[in-house]
């Protein structure tokens, strides 16, 4: 029986796969391919570059081998994460001020996947604050990744007190169709002082 290229290279592809379950390396033949049934490896960039394009992601990603999640894979994972770095404040004068934070998460490639905000508006009459509030929002930048929920919002302090904290937490995951395979759950603490 004669196979076409394609047939040929996967069945060599499923042999592989099972003698290597079973601790064993394929015949010689096997592991020496040739043009006919060499396979590209699947390039990480393209694949997210077709995805980010797509009209219909889901099923596109759906449609994924596991060579090709896996190529995937470094593109959509957080590799480094972070928070702005913003002074104690401590306003000693009548006045009002804002300030704010971030807590944010990038790819292996330094792209921003999702970043958290907060920001703290407070006055003062020198001596006690007289008004304060807390905005929070976030931004969603890296497909794939979603904003799932608040996990905490919540402030103490403030009006007629000496200081104002707030504290901000959210759920952001990876995933698509309800199967998630990140979750992270970035959280800004912010303390100002009249």
């Amino acid at each position: 029986m004669l196979l076409s290229p394609h047939t040929a290279a996967a069945a060599l592809l499923t042999l592989t796969i099972a003698l290597s379950a079973c601790g064993q390396t394929p015949p010689a033949a096997a592991q020496t391919p040739d043009a006919t049934t060499t396979a590209k490896a699947p390039d990480g960039k393209t694949i997210f570059d077709r995805l980010a394009a797509s009209t219909d992601f889901d099923g596109d990603l759906a449609k994924l081998t596991d060579a090709e999640r896996a190529a995937l894979k470094p593109y959509t994972e957080v590799a480094q994460t972070g928070e702005s770095e913003v002074p104690t404040i401590n306003a000693l004068v009548a006045g009002c001020w804002t300030a704010t934070s971030s807590a944010w998460a990038n790819n292996v490639l330094g792209k921003r996947l999702y970043t958290l905000y907060q920001r703290q508006n407070w006055c003062s009459n020198g001596s006690s604050l007289t008004s304060a509030s807390t905005d929070r929002w976030y931004t969603v930048s890296w497909i794939g990744w979603r904003f799932v929920n608040w996990v905490e919002r919540s402030s103490t302090g403030g009006r007629g007190h000496t200081y104002y904290r707030s504290v901000t937490q959210a759920h952001f995951a990876l995933g698509s169709g309800g199967w998630d395979i990140q979750n992270h759950y970035p959280r800004i603490e912010r303390t100002i002082y009249r």
